[in-house]
Formats: C-alpha cells, structure tokens, sequence
C-alpha cells in the first residue's frame, strides 16, 4: 500500500467548477457545481453551489482568480464551461 501522501497526486482536492446548463434536475437554470478532484479515478461533486438564470449571473458566484478551460468537444452536451 502506498504512503497515504503517495496515494493522489494532490493531498487536498483540486476545485474544478463546472456550470452546466440544461440539466434534467433543473431544466433551463444555469447550475455551478465544484467537482473535486485527487486523481482520474478519485473526484466527488458537490451539492450546486448556485442555480440562476443566466450565465453571467453562474460566472459571477465563481471564486475570483479561476481560469476559464471552456468545454471539451466530447463533454456531455449540458456542461456550458469548466473554470479552475
């Protein structure tokens, strides 16, 4: 068995905020939730952290200084952006 501070490559989770748009549990809210992520095989998400109408109204209940990665062409279709 590895050292516990071998087993992920980050001790603490990394943030990665995901705002999805079109969900089947909210519709056509824009939703934020925080993903954290050890490592490919070890991530858990979090209760949303805002539902709203609008786009700019998800970026603005980001945390500030994130960089926005935008979406992956093979994301799910409902992932509007991804910010870490």
């Amino acid at each position: 068995m590895l050292p516990e501070t071998r087993r992920h490559p980050f001790s603490e989770p990394l943030p990665i905020y995901v705002i999805y748009h079109g969900t089947s549990d909210y519709g056509q809210m824009y939703v934020v939730r925080q993903w954290g992520i050890y490592d490919q095989a070890n991530m858990f998400i979090h209760a949303p952290r805002n539902v709203t109408h609008t786009l700019e109204a998800a970026r603005r209940s980001l945390p500030g200084g994130l960089f926005c990665l935008g979406r992956n062409p093979g994301d799910d279709p409902v992932i509007v952006e991804s910010w870490i």
